[in-house]
């Protein structure tokens, strides 16, 4: 079926979110640290192929460094005073607040604009992007 039938809860509509390779990944890790002032990259690269992986991994990975660090700070506060445990629930804290903080706050950005602005012009949200 086409895209736009398709409804948000299947995974047919995810599917070209993901999909990039591994040259996608490499060019746009390099131009996210030598930008080039030539081209708008937003536009002329990402919007035609827009992902999802990279939103996805680097808040995994901030959650596993926000818990091995955490860890290892209660670890260098307490060590030898008395006997150190992992505490695996910072895992899930940091999960909870990370991703909350990654879908939740552009959600109610979009919907307070959406709600102050009253119409369906979609001009906004192209301006809020570029």
């Amino acid at each position: 079926p086409p895209t736009s039938s398709r409804n948000f809860w299947t995974v047919e509509y995810y599917q070209k979110f993901f999909n990039v390779n591994t040259n996608d990944v490499v060019q746009r890790i390099k131009r996210s640290m030598i930008p080039h002032g030539t081209d708008n990259y937003l536009l002329s690269h990402i919007r035609p192929n827009p992902d999802l992986y990279g939103p996805f991994w680097i808040c995994v990975t901030l959650i596993f460094a926000i818990a091995i660090s955490g860890n290892l700070a209660n670890y260098l506060a307490y060590s030898g005073k008395h006997h150190w445990r992992y505490e695996f629930h910072i895992v899930s804290y940091a999960a909870t607040c990370i991703f909350l903080y990654v879908w939740l706050l552009p959600l109610g950005l979009w919907a307070a604009i959406k709600w102050t602005n009253g119409t369906s012009d979609t001009s906004l949200d192209a301006e809020l992007i570029e």
